[in-house]
């Protein structure tokens, strides 16, 4: 068995199409709750000894954010539509393939972290609090249109509401994977020295800096990861911050900005949030190259959204 050794397995595997990355990205999802240790190593090993991979996931976030724009076109659409029971099959099926969106990102960045690196590369991070702030926060102001036109029945909104709900989970926590493997971790493990810290800064400032027009995003995100606190893990660090533009980035979560929001549009959002997930995780910095994230929402949608899968993944099938 010499000659088949690591490198000729990966080579194997890629050259004739034997695992692709929408196989790799179901593996995350359906393994990944039973056993995220082994599942994480299974798909370490197949970017470690095929790094071309690595390569095809920028195409790969490339490919999703042409599915998250073509879902903000279908949201367009429907919010035009009145209340019917055509268009409410549209609004499911869009918040299912939102929810089958925000699950495979989110469990890919879990078990394998170091992808989190070329999807940064795209930008995808600014992609998901758009389409969160854009799409997935007016569909649950929707979906309240719908039950009070009487389109869809307590039980189906409740199941609908419970969806978004765990799509806004889901996307909070792999932008903060991205961030946290891109620029947290990467301080943390630098102790100060010999990486650059004024470049991991720059790029976290960048970050948030393009995501201040969406308010939404920010304020959620900021409730389950207050930046206060990820601000000190740069200076603890010993990074330079430039104060004008760390105020200018928290001056967006003071009580005057961000109470009318809180307080008058969807109260009941940041309840959930707040229960499902941020009891448990508000406080966690990032501590080592893992940093914090719930896998608790994963655990709870594999089921209802894996069947959805092929919206998602179909989307990935420019890569390889």
């Amino acid at each position: 068995m010499d000659f088949f050794n690591p490198t000729s397995w990966g080579t194997m595997l890629y050259d004739n199409y034997l695992l692709e990355l929408p196989k790799l990205l179901d593996m995350c999802i359906l393994f990944a709750p039973c056993n995220k240790s082994i599942t994480s190593k299974m798909v370490a090993n197949v970017f470690k000894y095929q790094p071309q991979y690595m390569e095809d996931l920028v195409e790969t976030g490339l490919t999703m954010e042409s599915a998250l724009d073509s879902a903000t076109e279908q949201y367009q659409v429907l919010s035009l539509s009145p209340p019917s029971p055509s268009s409410l099959l549209s609004l499911l099926d869009l918040s299912t393939y939102s929810m089958d969106i925000s699950l495979t990102l989110s469990s890919l960045v879990s078990v394998f972290p170091p992808s989190s690196s070329p999807l940064h590369q795209t930008g995808l991070e600014v992609k998901l609090a758009m389409f969160y702030s854009n799409v997935v926060t007016p569909l649950l102001s929707l979906s309240h249109k719908y039950q009070t036109a009487g389109v869809i029945t307590d039980t189906d909104h409740i199941n609908l509401i419970s969806r978004l709900n765990l799509t806004r989970h889901n996307l909070v926590t792999t932008v903060r994977d991205i961030l946290a493997q891109v620029c947290l971790a990467t301080t943390l493990l630098s102790g100060g020295e010999g990486f650059h810290l004024g470049q991991i800064v720059e790029e976290f400032l960048t970050v948030f800096t393009s995501m201040l027009s969406e308010r939404t995003f920010l304020i959620d995100y900021n409730q389950l990861y207050p930046l206060r606190e990820e601000f000190l893990v740069f200076e603890q660090s010993g990074a330079e911050i430039d104060p004008t533009r760390k105020h200018y980035i928290l001056d967006a979560f003071n009580p005057t900005q961000s109470s009318s929001f809180i307080g008058s549009h969807t109260p009941h959002i940041t309840t959930s949030m707040g229960s499902g997930a941020a009891s448990g995780e508000r406080s966690k910095v990032a501590t080592n190259n893992t940093v914090t994230r719930s896998d608790r929402g994963a655990q709870g949608a594999t089921g209802g959204a894996h069947g959805a899968t092929g919206g998602a993944h179909g989307a990935t099938g420019g890569a390889h």
